[in-house]
């Protein structure tokens, strides 16, 4: 790996152990790291297993949602008093869950264990009534998820994968439905561009709040 020395590339590249840097807009130092590697197999071999170390040991997602809780827990005040004071809401958005893999999709083994992590730590989701009434300055309790998970399109393996683990954590969401999509994608193709219609009907309205409809089509801005 060859990164240029800026930000916190320096945090996961450390220098001739598990690749190289270079400073930055220095075209003739990248040249150079990349001449000294390309026929250095030893080291490549050396520094990309070192590299490996270094994520399986500090950037794994145990790693990573462990220290992050771990930062949340250790100033529960001040992260409160932000939170209740805060205008801008986070939200823990989706669209597909799926086995297949795509740009916007998230294996259902990865949505399994983040699920599980925010029930282990003790997080609670909230549906739009509540959101609306934090949105009006009622204070929400301490460690929720404000303003729920949200799925967009409604995606047929949203019912598939996502409900069965909301359900068994006791989570809501929202869902923004694509109105015109209902029914138009192949019923066995988990991640296909149809809406499914459960989406549409009683799941929508599961934990007392109203389905949300995303709008009747869905047109690429870009």
């Amino acid at each position: 790996m060859i990164g240029t020395a800026v930000d916190c590339v320096p945090e996961v590249i450390d220098d001739g152990v598990n690749g190289l840097l270079v400073p930055a807009h220095d075209d003739h130092a990248l040249a150079a790291a990349l001449l000294r590697l390309v026929d250095a197999l030893d080291e490549r071999r050396r520094m990309g297993e070192a590299g490996l170390r270094t994520t399986q040991t500090r950037f794994s997602v145990d790693t990573m949602a462990s220290e992050m809780a771990a930062f949340y827990r250790s100033q529960p005040e001040r992260a409160g008093r932000c939170m209740n004071n805060a205008r801008a809401v986070p939200v823990l958005m989706y669209h597909h869950v799926s086995p297949a893999a795509g740009a916007v999709t998230v294996s259902p083994v990865h949505f399994a264990d983040q699920m599980a992590m925010l029930a282990r730590e003790g997080y609670t989701t909230r549906g739009a009534a509540a959101f609306g009434e934090y949105l009006a300055g009622k204070p929400v309790p301490e460690r929720s998820v404000r303003a729920d998970l949200t799925f967009d399109d409604g995606y047929l393996d949203n019912w598939v994968h996502a409900h069965p683990v909301l359900a068994r954590h006791g989570f809501t969401a929202l869902g923004f439905l694509v109105s015109a999509w209902v029914n138009s994608g192949p019923g066995g193709e988990l991640g296909g561009p149809g809406t499914h219609p459960e989406l549409a009907g009683p799941l929508s309205s599961e934990g007392g709040d109203p389905g949300r409809r995303h709008r009747p089509g869905h047109h690429a801005l870009v």
